[in-house]
């Protein structure tokens, strides 16, 4: 009995009575059962005792000691005196219809929280893949029951199997996510934020998005106090673009050796200048010595990363 106590310590499983455990070569088979206890019948509350019948449940619970571990759990069936229902009796350790532990459901949650694939947790857990995925869409998440003061939203190329994009809804000031949406069709984002009253929406003081027009009606027709902001991210992006153009318009002015110069060394000429390594300024000047276009683009994008770096508008301005 000391022994079974243990035991049970050991694999922190609540009131559960381990009958025998087999060790094997790779693989652990632990035996359980639930004490005998009164229970509530589902349908018409009353208290019952009776055991009705008992049926061996095989779950996979999480790997201990480097083994995979099985519980065969001999769960019994109650049947209640007054209106014979049969039911089965409760446990805290697996879900009902499932074959794995809740502590192993909640290892492959905490799994898909780290940047990892389906394949790898399901190796790493030794369960199959479509177990990790239909765990993962099993997730659901509330919308936020009031706004902040600031909003943020964009969209992203998902892989739900319907719409292309995903809206999604992030606090800008701490990076943390709000709500994801199932597409950014305006329809649906009116809808959305029509969730939330007239008194909620006036208290948002800023409204981020990038330069798509949907996403500015909507500020304007919903946050008429906020500051409509465009994120910095997609307005550099334009400036960076530009640059780019610039550069391969120019290069193909040129001779194969030039051209492989030019396009070898994108990257070091998207960089900032601030930001080069001694012998990358040196490669970035000869390039612009060979083009007056190119070293004038060059100097323009230098200069707005100058006027980003700003502390106030009136040195912007300047």
């Amino acid at each position: 009995m000391l022994y079974s106590h243990f035991t049970e310590e050991l694999l922190n499983l609540q009131e559960v009575i381990v009958k025998k455990i087999e060790k094997l070569e790779n693989i652990t088979h632990i035996y359980i059962e639930m004490p005998v206890k009164e229970h509530i019948c589902p349908v018409c509350g009353e208290k019952t005792k009776y055991i009705h019948d008992y049926r061996c449940r095989t779950i996979k619970d999480l790997p201990a000691f480097d083994k995979d571990v099985i519980l065969f759990y001999r769960q019994r069936r109650y049947c209640c005196h007054n209106c014979g229902k049969r039911f089965a009796e409760h446990n805290s350790f697996v879900p009902k219809y499932y074959h794995i532990t809740r502590r192993l459901i909640n290892k492959i949650l905490d799994k898909t929280e780290e940047v990892c694939s389906f394949t790898s947790i399901s190796k790493e857990l030794n369960i199959s893949v479509s177990t990790v995925i239909r765990i993962f869409d099993s997730i659901t998440y509330l919308s936020p029951d009031r706004l902040l003061e600031a909003v943020a939203i964009d969209e992203f190329k998902g892989n739900t199997g319907k719409e292309r994009y995903q809206a999604i809804l992030t606090n800008p000031m701490t990076g943390e996510v709000l709500d994801i949406l199932a597409d950014r069709k305006q329809g649906h984002l009116i809808k959305y934020l029509k969730q939330y009253d007239n008194h909620n929406r006036s208290e948002v003081k800023f409204f981020v998005s990038d330069m798509w027009k949907p996403y500015h009606e909507l500020a304007q027709a919903f946050f008429k106090n906020a500051t409509y902001l465009v994120d910095k991210y997609h307005y550099v992006r334009q400036i960076i673009w530009a640059f780019k153009k610039t550069r391969k318009r120019i290069q193909k002015k040129y001779g194969k050796d030039y051209r492989l110069a030019f396009k070898n060394s994108k990257r070091i000429l998207t960089k900032r200048q601030s930001k080069l390594k001694d012998e990358e300024k040196e490669r970035v000047d000869a390039l612009l010595y060979v083009n007056d276009e190119l070293r004038r683009a060059y100097y323009l994008k230098e200069g707005f990363y100058t006027i980003l770096d700003c502390e106030d508008r009136e040195t912007a301005k300047r």
